[in-house]
């Protein structure tokens, strides 16, 4: 089950990218390693100001009238689904981008 989950965040985003890349007018590959990097990105900047938020949450107690109800949490990526996902479109991307790229650096 969490192998379909995978496949379809990938599909998904690879969906997204596709008419990403039909709407401004850039190839495929242009726009294939750099929408893979945004949405990675936004999957962890979505994470870390979740924590964020929950930390203030928690603090905003002690804060104001000294009662300690919770502590603060570090940020621990957890690896669901969609973040597998998208680490996997990233890494894939960056691969095949070097790949395409690559004849015109040698």
């Amino acid at each position: 089950m969490k192998t379909a989950k995978i496949s379809f965040s990938v599909v998904l985003q690879l969906i997204a990218i596709f008419l990403f890349s039909l709407a401004t007018g850039w190839s495929f590959m242009e726009s294939f390693f750099l929408g893979s990097l945004g949405m990675f990105g936004l999957v962890w900047l979505l994470r870390l100001n979740k924590n964020l938020s929950a930390n203030e949450r928690h603090i905003s107690p002690h804060r104001w009238d000294g009662i300690a109800t919770s502590e603060v949490r570090p940020f621990q990526m957890q690896f669901d689904s969609y973040f597998i996902g998208s680490l996997l479109l990233l890494a894939v991307s960056f691969i095949v981008t070097i790949i395409y790229y690559l004849p015109y650096f040698t």
